[in-house]
């Protein structure tokens, strides 16, 4: 194993806390008798993560033990529980399940009742940083519910693409990769299952158009935008989080199949082991082959097996997952035309054990194996003529380990380590000769071959202390330590962060978070094709964030946060400035090397919903933004800049019916003009502004073991012009810019069967 010794060596031990005596409790005399059932989804209504099965939970099981909503949700799903040999356990994605207990909890771990004067409980504030959440499935009280998700317009009913439709996204629609308040997309880290996840897009190198998961398997996505706990080290603007679906049932499945991709689920439980399993391929390539279109062969295929056991006490949780992209595509217009062969495997096991009520363990190691290669020529007098030939293969192992400790009502603490070990080989072969488009940008023709092999490792630790120094307060405070061991980067950096958590008894919550975040390069990221042959030094980021949540009437919310992140020794990247959605960008002569000294991102987000029980429900946000860095002593926006976004989402379930609708308008991204020497200025201009209305169309069909649905989306439903570039051609030595418009209208219809 290529860890150090230390690593090697890490084993975490805990003493088990002293069992407190618990007394005895006498049956409330007016709480009337209901299932079981009914008190765990009274739970669920409050605000718990529960999920549980029928196969567990009979029809039979009856219960006097009244629910309180402001109570300890919790410790009343433990005692509602354990006269019936059942516990919970809790999964990495913060879903408690109903499992079975054999032996029965010792009574030394019945949780004792809290006194009317306790400080609130530290449960939720592992979990409490500014997040959005998109839930297929157990209601969550913020963000988008499970009904809202069902209906988000998406296309190929993709949610990462679900994402863009939330505040804090900057988006044009091509990708669904995402830019988080002003930053890069390589600073969002990506986790499937609570594992860091290389590569969670297919087409990657190729704007990433679609997420590598199926959307099926998904149940949860969290979305964290500031103030991520210090567990989550390794990027600077955010976390998305893709939590998969549990089986409700002994056996089920779904088949579906729309133009995108056809897909095949199966799920189930027998016991303590449950499991989860799917296969998706795309079906582009065949709408292409139907529609005589010349555009190439574009197709992916993914598969996904993960198994879990637990008892309660100890959970064990293994997933493989396998991606591959195999491709050609073509751009006639441009004389541009690409081939690729990708191929990722990452697996995965996770153990959880509960040693007492306040005190678990978890340990993760995992493995990730990607060979990709790609090729392809460019032939536009104009612009440029080359080739590309370029091949990546590398290996990832990783291991984490962490202890969680709540000693009382008022304290959690929680420390941990991780170490990643990286190896990377690369081989690069490409050539250009650039056009009356390279004047000005380019100083002669792009000769480049590249052999390298490189190997190194990463290191991480990190502890946290949650505590509520008053009531209605929660404050955590922690530190990571970072280090990177890879050449030519021997670095290691500390940072801390503050969150602080203030609910008032009117209902209203204000929040604070502040910290440092620092990002080191991977070898997987290393861009030998655009001529960088070491890893960038780690970028640092100061950030800081205020905001307000006030709900009220049990429909209406409303939130308001402003933000400030500055980001020291930003990383080198490479823009196209007059068209970055090309296929292979590297060859172009619009291609150039941005050094920024210093990046800073600020604004402001508002947004309103209503979630009724019933009816319509409907979101509007708001975002005024700016990212900017300087570059040679000049503060410049950056490609991305997105300085005001307003989107309007809605959903509306009548019967069989499902309707959704979302509606984006923002301001153009920044663009360059013609660049007719070093001098001149780079992004000073704005593309038009951009707008997209989405539109979903569903409908159920109900039988006795099954369900059929019948559904659309279409995207740009008004076929907006947008515009996301701007392409050269030559009229008798005159050069003339033509608008490169992206996604036109695009319907997707489908059918899903589940039984």
């Amino acid at each position: 194993m290529p860890f150090s010794p230390g690593f090697r060596a890490l084993v975490f031990s805990a003493l088990l806390a002293a069992a407190a005596s618990s007394a005895a409790q006498s049956p409330p005399d007016a709480a009337p008798e209901r299932s079981l059932r009914d008190a765990l989804n009274a739970l669920r209504e409050a605000g718990l993560e529960l999920v549980f099965s029928d196969a567990l939970v009979i029809a039979d099981f009856r219960t006097a033990l009244p629910v309180d909503p402001e109570g300890d949700l919790h410790e009343q799903a433990v005692r509602l529980l354990r006269p019936f040999g059942l516990g919970l356990s809790r999964a990495s994605t913060g879903l408690w399940y109903v499992v079975r207990d054999p032996a029965g909890p010792p009574a030394a771990l019945a949780p004792a009742e809290p006194s009317p004067d306790a400080l609130p409980v530290l449960e939720t504030l592992v979990v409490s940083a500014p997040r959005y959440r998109l839930v297929r499935g157990p209601r969550e009280r913020r963000g988008l519910d499970h009904e809202t998700l069902h209906t988000l317009p998406a296309l190929g009913r993709d949610a990462m693409r679900a994402v863009s439709l939330l505040p804090g996204q900057a988006s044009v629609g091509v990708s669904a990769r995402h830019h988080m308040r002003g930053g890069d997309t390589n600073e969002v880290l990506y986790l499937l299952d609570g594992v860091e996840w290389i590569e969670p897009f297919h087409l990657s190198d190729f704007q990433g158009i679609f997420s590598a998961i199926n959307p099926t398997l998904v149940d949860t996505v969290d979305v964290y935008h500031a103030g991520f706990p210090v567990p989550y080290g390794s990027r600077l603007s955010g976390i998305v989080d893709v939590g998969l679906v549990e089986a409700e049932r002994p056996l089920q499945g779904r088949l579906d199949v729309d133009l995108v991709s056809a897909s095949a689920q199966a799920a189930g439980y027998a016991g303590n082991v449950s499991w989860l399993a799917s296969v998706r391929r795309s079906l582009i390539d065949e709408v292409f082959h139907l529609l005589d279109e010349d555009y190439g062969e574009p197709a992916f295929l993914d598969g996904l097996i993960r198994v879990r056991w637990e008892d309660g006490r100890s959970a064990w949780t293994w997933g493989l997952f396998n991606g591959s992209d195999e491709l050609t595509l073509d751009d006639p217009d441009a004389g541009e035309s690409a081939q690729a062969d990708y191929h990722n495997t990452m697996t995965w096991l996770r153990g959880e054990h509960w040693l007492s009520d306040g005190l678990s363990t978890e340990v993760t190691m995992s493995y990730t194996d990607v060979d990709n290669a790609r090729d392809g020529t460019l032939d536009d007098d104009v612009d440029a003529v080359g080739t590309l030939s370029e091949t990546r293969a590398f290996q990832v192992v990783a291991g984490e380990a962490a202890m969680r400790w709540q000693p009382g009502t008022s304290w959690v603490l929680q420390f941990g380590t991780q170490a990643s070990w990286q190896r990377g080989v690369f081989d690069v072969d490409m050539a250009a000769d650039f056009g009356v488009l390279g004047d000005g940008l380019q100083t002669g023709p792009l000769r480049r071959t590249v052999e390298a092999e490189r190997d190194g490792t990463l290191y991480g630790v990190f502890a946290s202390v949650g505590f509520a120094p008053a009531d209605r307060l929660q404050v955590e405070a922690g530190l990571r330590y970072d280090m990177q061991d890879i050449d030519p980067v021997h670095d290691a950096e500390w940072s801390p962060r503050l969150r602080l958590r203030y609910r008032s008894t009117a209902g209203w919550t204000a929040f604070l978070d502040a910290g440092r975040y620092t990002q080191y390069q991977n070898l997987y990221e290393l861009q030998l094709d655009d001529g960088l042959l070491e890893l960038n030094p780690p970028q640092y980021g100061n950030q800081l964030s205020v905001g307000l949540d006030v709900p009220w009437h049990d429909t209406w919310h409303f939130g308001v946060e402003a933000y400030g992140r500055l980001v020291r020794d930003p990383w080198q990247r490479f823009d196209n400035l007059y068209n970055p959605w090309v296929l292979l960008p590297e060859l172009h002569a619009d291609r150039v090397r941005a050094t920024p000294e210093r990046a800073r991102a600020y604004g402001v987000e508002v947004s309103l919903g209503y979630e009724p029980d019933g009816g319509l429900r409907w979101s509007l946000s708001y975002a005024a933004a700016r990212s900017r860095e300087r570059v040679d002593g000049r503060w410049r926006s950056r490609p991305w800049e997105q300085s005001s976004t307003g989107r309007i989402t809605a959903a509306w379930q009548p019967g069989p019916w499902d309707f959704g609708v979302a509606l984006t308008y923002h301001s153009g991204w920044p663009t360059t003009a013609l660049v007719a020497g070093p001098d001149d200025a780079f992004y000073g201009e704005r593309l038009p502004d951009y707008a997209s209305l989405d539109l979903h169309v569903a409908r159920r069909f109900e039988f006795p073991r099954s369900e059929l649905q019948v559904y659309l989306d279409v995207g740009n439903v008004t076929g907006a012009d947008n515009v996301g570039g701007y392409r050269y051609e030559s009229d008798d030595g005159r050069l003339d810019r033509e608008a490169r418009r992206l996604l036109p209208r695009l319907p997707v219809i489908g059918l899903s069967w589940s039984w």
